[in-house]
């Protein structure tokens, strides 16, 4: 059986519960400072800076926290749960969505006996209107206001069928439902308990925000025989699981069941590898999902001999670390709370919230962070699992421009999870970026209007192409403060408008000879002193492409 949230429908144009947390926002804020909602546009990472600065003032719930979702509601709407359910309706069910790819699919996969049952926190149509077009009959659908044939269906096997789970604000809070609600809600727990003593369970598109229904997931593997099946949780990115994900799942493979947190790229990639991997589909099911599961194998042209070359601005990663220190702390509650002690304590360590608590770092480092840590093993992972996995990513890219900067009259800051190498203020006239000043002018200065500042920078990224890792640089400038980088973009336009050709080529072998030096082969960076495995082994010649080829 599946549960499904908010992230399911999302391709098919409807808001996930964060989207709408922000439109909340959004709404509260343009009223209580007088503002015209339509200059908000919540897009803008500066104007969401500013929204969650005001709401942090005044003491509400933090960023992704789980009690913002349920908070905004009351904050909004208070007691009105008629506009409730109004404002639900019009961004949820009023705007007509076309059903997405993924819930066709998963409409055929029930008409073939591959999908018996759908719970949902969601009161969208989509998955109706879906098995509609697909099928072209009705599909039997319970939620919270007729209840009463659910926990039948269940116990008479009654499939395919759908079930709309109440969600802590789908219609109105559990704490103000009416006592025939109040039943109804209780049907449908039945149900999903019946259902998960037959059923194994893939989950995808769901935060785990409901208080309630993580509840329901709790007493269901306090059942007999529960998920025999397995739990399959998918998500974008593991780092990112709130913790109600991560410790139920934990608690499940406690008592025994097979039960995993799976990364996938969105709901309808999902379903489209399930349904390429399903043998013998009828042709009137490939004539309703036009999916093309073709198996492509084309190769990659060979490298040419012929111009033009063309120098690329990245440098091929020979080797990365592929060790790190695992630790155990029940005290790190999430990611955000790991940055947040990482931040505070100033720790040199570089660190990573999965299951446990990855690290690189010295002990003392390492402890100032996670005091009562106990050290686990050491974790070990392949470039494989590197390019595969995002906390792993984001923590290999961490290390690699803490090595780069390591020993050198440098800093790094990160703008929307893109690192930014940038001179030492301090160290400005450091003999290091002198031929940077000769090159193009002052290398630093103050803004115009607000006193900011401007400095030369490096922008690094991490890629994977061709099975390789690459440092991807450009010359950039940094804003300071970063927030404000969009008021300026018209004095960044006018530094940077003559970059262009042999002007960026050099500024592209000037930043290689601050980084690298005078070397002209492999150069091994250190993260931390001393001999260990913690470093990256980096080429110091750019790519560069021929025609049909990179080499």
């Amino acid at each position: 059986m599946w549960l499904l949230g908010a992230g399911a429908p999302r391709s098919a144009g409807l808001p996930t519960a964060y989207d709408i947390i922000w439109d909340l926002k959004k709404c509260y804020y343009s009223q209580a400072e007088h503002l015209n909602i339509d200059d908000l546009n919540i897009g803008n990472e500066s104007i969401r800076k500013k929204i969650q600065g005001y709401m942090d003032s005044k003491g509400f719930p933090q960023e992704n926290s789980l009690e913002e979702y349920s908070f905004y509601f009351d904050l909004l709407f208070r007691d009105d749960r008629a506009l409730q359910r109004q404002y639900l309706t019009k961004i949820l069910i009023d705007g007509n969505y076309e059903p997405n790819i993924g819930f066709k699919i998963l409409a055929a996969l029930t008409s073939m006996d591959k999908t018996k049952l759908v719970f949902t926190t969601n009161f969208d149509n989509v998955f109706e209107s879906a098995y509609a077009e697909v099928l072209s009959k009705n599909l039997s659908v319970f939620h919270l206001e007729g209840a009463e044939g659910a926990l039948n269906a269940i116990n008479n096997s009654s499939f395919p069928f759908y079930v709309k789970l109440h969600g802590d604000y789908r219609y109105q809070s559990i704490k103000n439902l009416s006592q025939d609600l109040l039943t109804n809600n209780e049907e449908l727990g039945k149900c999903f308990l019946a259902a998960s003593m037959r059923f194994g369970l893939i989950v995808a598109g769901y935060s785990g925000r409901d208080v309630n229904v993580m509840s329901l997931l709790h007493k269901a593997i306090e059942m007999p025989n529960p998920f025999p099946c397995g739990i399959f949780w998918m998500v974008p990115d593991k780092s990112k699981c709130l913790k109600p994900v991560l410790d139920f799942i934990e608690k499940a493979k406690s008592v025994g069941i097979v039960a995993e947190i799976i990364e996938i790229d969105s709901f309808d990639s999902l379903m489209n590898c399930i349904w390429a991997s399903i043998k013998d589909k009828s042709s009137d099911l490939l004539k309703k999902i036009k999916v093309d599961d073709t198996i492509l194998n084309i190769a990659l042209p060979q490298p040419g001999k012929f111009y033009p070359v063309i120098r690329l601005n990245a440098f091929q990663i020979i080797t990365i670390p592929q060790k790190a220190i695992e630790i155990s702390d029940d005290t790190v509650l999430c990611v955000k709370d790991l940055k947040d002690r990482c931040k505070t304590t100033h720790t040199s360590a570089i660190m990573a919230k999965t299951n446990n608590v990855l690290a690189w770092g010295a002990t003392t480092e390492i402890k100032k962070v996670c005091p009562d840590s106990k050290f686990i093993s050491e974790f070990e992972f392949s470039v494989a699992d590197v390019e595969k996995h995002g906390f792993l990513r984001n923590f290999v890219y961490r290390g690699l421009v803490a090595a780069l900067c390591k020993d050198k009259p440098l800093r790094f800051k990160k703008l929307r999870n893109v690192y930014h190498i940038i001179p030492n203020e301090e160290q400005i006239y450091h003999e290091l970026f002198l031929e940077l000043k000769n090159t193009v002018g002052a290398i630093n200065g103050v803004l115009p209007k607000n006193g900011g500042t401007w400095t030369e920078c490096l922008r690094v990224k991490l890629d994977f192409k061709n099975d390789s890792f690459w440092l991807v640089v450009t010359p950039d400038i940094w804003i300071e403060p970063s927030a404000e980088r969009e008021k300026y973009i018209t004095f960044l336009k006018s530094r940077k408008g003559a970059r262009y050709n042999i002007y960026q080529n050099n500024l592209l072998n000037i930043w290689k000879k601050i980084l690298f030096g005078d070397s002209k082969g492999n150069v091994e960076f250190l993260v931390f002193d001393g001999d260990n495995d913690v470093k990256f082994v980096i080429s110091s010649i750019t790519a560069f492409a021929y025609k049909g080829g990179v080499v």
